[in-house]
């Protein structure tokens, strides 16, 4: 493939498009070719079907391309050209249906629009424009010239229904005839309400043009092309693009040259809803000289767009140009902003609806834009409209609309009358939803046994935001009960564990949920757990029983403290005698002992008794009385 490039391009839905253009192979002549685009995939380049198939005189070749392109639906499209055979240009159109493109057409009835009855054999005969408002229903406007250097005339077309009329002349009154220069626009605000905007030039009269306006009251009738209000033919107007608002107005865009000098101006004019076109109103310079690339887009009434670049002359030196201009865009509606903000820092997740978006929109140029702005989230998914009063509003969320953690939320203003479409971004930070963690346990009093106990254990963890899930644990003191760790968990517990063995006093018991996904972590409100101490019994035994005064030391006295399972009893046994201890016995593994001190005791008979002063997991216990006797 040598080279390529694009003439036309349609898409009457997103991800729906279609184009037109020609490539041409080395030393072949040019091909035309369609290309559609379907549920966003574009498809292979398609050559258009033998353009030998119009009927024309052979063996002549015909070649030809494509000029303009407008679909009323996905894959059903029109688009017009032209098509020469020997010394001879035709103007030509060809139909897709389901994206399937038919055969190229000739023009029908095109040999008889012409006043002399002459048939159209010149050069520069070729559709300039087609627009189609719905899949059967289009309309097409071209030029022509009846004879070889003869004027050159406007043509319309127009398909209603799906069927296809005659060619006729548009009626242009206050011009001659136009010229082969000439060029023609059409757009449709529905079917068979289209409007044509074309420039005319004056035979009679050097550097004169008009450019002028012609509206069909119904398929294929159009009325007689008036000019536009406020554009002197003396200025060299040139219309540069057309585009109907569905339904609505319609914009023509032109350049013209105020006493046929420069610099330029690009002027707009519209028809309000049908009516009558207004008069020019200019909306920029182009600079010393042009413009180039002259486009307008109008999306909807009072919001059309116009784009171009211009030409810098070369000062002093005639008809030398030093450069292309920087891009130029001027809207006809007013600009605007929008910030999105959120009332709190953070939204709870199930409980968004307690923190309202606001939608602010403003502009550079000062007023209060009215309309709509939609929310929408990182899916795409509408989350609320908000209604713009005086330049804000507000929603609120439903409860588990956002999902926790960071969202990138986009609000776009719709416009109004006076204001531009305009969008922004903003970001919220939803928190995990709050939980309530209940709790209950047996047995809640004990003895100390010195074993592990037994706790049988009920709970649950609920949230108004829904079900929370994850891990939930047991816990005494802050410790893990076995038996008692569940994963996965769906809001309650029933569990049979086992702990740690328990000292004696109070202990506290909690169900902690660790949290997970769109929920926060919870405990329950520590419930005590009591653990009563054991009572014990303290033996007391004398080695001796009889010592001699001064040599009390040979008696040892050894007391013992029962014991729970494995836990033994700590602390001190106090040996009294009376109310005087005469001997302290610290405790090991339950046990211990102790020997008088030489003349602790004067000679005589005592009563001897063992006090256990008790610890955390024992009560206090005395032993019985044994009798000493010391002699002289």
């Amino acid at each position: 493939m040598q080279s390529f490039g694009f003439s036309g391009l349609s898409c009457p839905a997103a991800g729906e498009c279609t184009l037109v253009g020609a490539y041409t192979l080395t030393g072949a002549t040019p091909v035309p070719f369609t290309a559609d685009e379907s549920a966003g995939s574009w498809g292979a380049l398609q050559p258009l079907a033998d353009l030998a198939s119009l009927d024309q005189p052979s063996p002549l070749a015909v070649t030809g391309g494509l000029t303009s392109l407008s679909c009323g639906a996905p894959g059903d499209c029109t688009a017009g050209g032209s098509y020469q055979y020997g010394t001879v240009q035709q103007p030509f159109i060809v139909s897709e249906s389901s994206h399937t493109w038919g055969e190229p057409e000739p023009i029908p009835g095109i040999a008889e629009v012409s006043s002399s009855g002459q048939g159209n054999n010149g050069r520069g005969n070729q559709v300039t424009s087609v627009s189609c408002p719905d899949a059967s229903d289009c309309a097409v406007v071209g030029t022509f010239f009846p004879e070889l250097n003869s004027p050159g005339l406007f043509f319309t077309l127009d398909e209603g229904g799906g069927a296809w009329g005659q060619a006729k002349a548009l009626s242009i009154p206050s011009a001659d005839s136009g010229n082969a220069a000439s060029t023609a626009f059409v757009s449709c605000r529905s079917a068979g309400n289209c409007v044509i905007a074309a420039t005319a030039a004056n035979d009679s009269a050097a550097a004169s043009s008009e450019v002028v306006t012609a509206t069909e009251s119904s398929s294929g009738a159009w009325g007689a092309a008036t000019a536009i209000p406020g554009v002197s033919a003396a200025d060299e107007p040139f219309a540069t693009g057309l585009d109907c608002v569905p339904a609505g107005d319609c914009t023509v865009l032109g350049v013209r040259f105020p006493g046929g000098m420069d610099p330029n101006e690009i002027f707009t004019a519209t028809s309000m809803d049908g009516g009558a076109m207004g008069a020019a109103q200019q909306v920029a310079s182009s600079g010393d000289v042009g413009p180039l690339h002259v486009n307008l887009a109008c999306p909807q009434n009072g919001h059309c767009t116009v784009t171009y670049n211009g030409l810098n002359a070369t000062v002093g030196v005639v008809g030398t140009y030093s450069g292309i201009t920087a891009p130029q865009m001027v809207t006809e509606a007013t600009p605007a902003t929008v910030t999105l903000t959120a009332s709190g820092p953070k939204m709870i997740y199930g409980a968004e609806q307690s923190a309202p978006l606001t939608a602010t929109v403003s502009s550079p140029d000062g007023g209060a834009p009215t309309g709509t702005v939609t929310v929408t989230g990182a899916g795409g998914g509408t989350l609320c409209t908000i209604v713009i009063s005086s330049g804000t509003g507000s929603c609120s969320l439903t409860a588990t609309q956002l999902p926790v953690g960071t969202s990138t939320l986009t609000a776009a203003y719709g416009g109004d009358a006076t204001y531009l479409p305009a969008s922004g971004t903003s970001t919220v930070t939803v928190a995990q939803a709050a939980t309530v963690t209940h709790l209950a346990f047996t047995p809640r009093n004990i003895t100390f046994t010195g074993a592990a106990t037994r706790l049988a254990v009920t709970g649950s963890v609920s949230s108004t935001a829904g079900t929370p899930n994850g891990r939930v644990t047991v816990r005494v003191d802050g410790t893990a009960v076995s038996g008692c760790t569940k994963v996965p968990f769906t809001g309650t517990v029933s569990c049979k564990g086992t702990t740690a063995i328990l000292a004696g006093g109070k202990h506290l018991v909690t169900l902690a949920y660790s949290g997970g996904g769109d929920f926060a972590a919870s405990t329950s409100v520590p419930l005590p757990l009591t653990v009563a101490k054991r009572g014990t019994t303290t033996t007391l035994a004398l080695a001796k029983g009889r010592v001699t005064y001064r040599h009390e030391s040979a008696e040892k006295l050894t007391a013992s403290v029962s014991r729970a399972g494995r836990v033994y009893p700590t602390g001190k046994v106090a040996v009294r005698i009376g109310g005087t201890t005469i001997c302290r016995i610290s405790l090991n593994k339950g046990t211990g002992s102790c020997r008088l001190a030489n003349t602790r005791l004067r000679a005589g008979k005592y009563k001897v008794v063992a006090l256990y002063s008790g610890d955390v997991n024992y009560h206090r216990s005395d032993s019985g009385k044994k009798t000493l006797k010391v002699g002289a």
